[in-house]
């Protein structure tokens, strides 16, 4: 093996680029500076070439899925997170996304973690003024480009952080009203929501990101029969004009 092609096309896209060459004599490492992490989301293949030039299958499983997030503010402190991803069923990665929030991009921690397949987040306890998001993909292998058993940092893939400036809480809009309750809920789980999330579908996802469940939202006040499911998180969606997501406890 003499070296690899690292081919990158953007999400969506049939087009694979060729970006860059690594030679097999150096470490496994690429940094590609002419990638659009603030546009849109972009995957990463490696592709073996032999002494003789030539070209070997694409690697099976992409070493790298870019995150591209957006945030949108709606004050009274809350922000609205929306991302893509390549979905991937590599069993390197874990079935979640790390959300990060802080006020600078170098003092973000974790804030929640949600399952992959869930590409939209609300954060309803912001800090007024401007804070930087971030969406993280994590490995359970150690991807090691120079091949050192230990000492490794490359376990995850990370988004562009995306900055939004959030507003202190004045009045609570009554019409933008989402509660849930009982927390944690055994059987009946009671949802309250405001006028203009009237209409709006409904969407019970397990901890994998799997629908269970699908209404759309006919009245202010609306019971939703959990008795069904197993213990566990679960999460609840809306999906309108308005993105909301939740997390939920059934307990017994």
């Amino acid at each position: 093996m003499a070296g690899y092609n690292i081919i990158r096309n953007a999400i969506g896209s049939l087009n694979f680029d060729s970006v860059g060459y690594v030679p097999e004599t150096l470490p496994g490492e690429f940094v590609d500076m002419g990638s659009h992490p603030l546009q849109y989301a972009e995957r990463f293949h490696i592709q073996p070439v032999d002494s003789c030039g030539n070209k070997h299958h694409y690697s099976v499983t992409p070493p790298e899925y870019a995150i591209f997030l957006q945030t949108f503010p709606s004050g009274n402190n809350t922000v609205n997170l929306n991302w893509s991803i390549y979905p991937s069923s590599d069993p390197n990665f874990e079935l979640f996304v790390y959300i990060h929030r802080g006020g600078t991009p170098t003092t973000m921690q974790i804030i929640d973690t949600i399952p992959s397949g869930i590409l939209n987040y609300t954060d309803i306890t912001a800090p007024p003024g401007q804070q930087y998001y971030a969406v993280e993909r994590r490995r359970y292998a150690v991807c090691d480009p120079f091949r050192i058993a230990s000492g490794s940092s490359l376990l995850s893939s990370m988004s562009n952080p995306s900055v939004a400036t959030v507003t202190a809480i004045t009045e609570a809009d009554p019409d933008l009203i989402f509660e849930l309750s009982p927390v944690p809920v055994s059987t009946i789980l009671k949802i309250k929501s405001g006028s203009k999330l009237i209409g709006s579908r409904l969407n019970l996802l397990d901890n994998n990101g799997k629908l269970i469940k699908s209404a759309f939202l006919n009245e202010e006040i609306e019971l939703v029969d959990v008795s069904d499911l197993a213990t566990g998180t679960y999460w609840i969606q809306v999906t309108g004009n308005d993105k909301i997501t939740r997390k939920i406890m059934i307990s017994r």
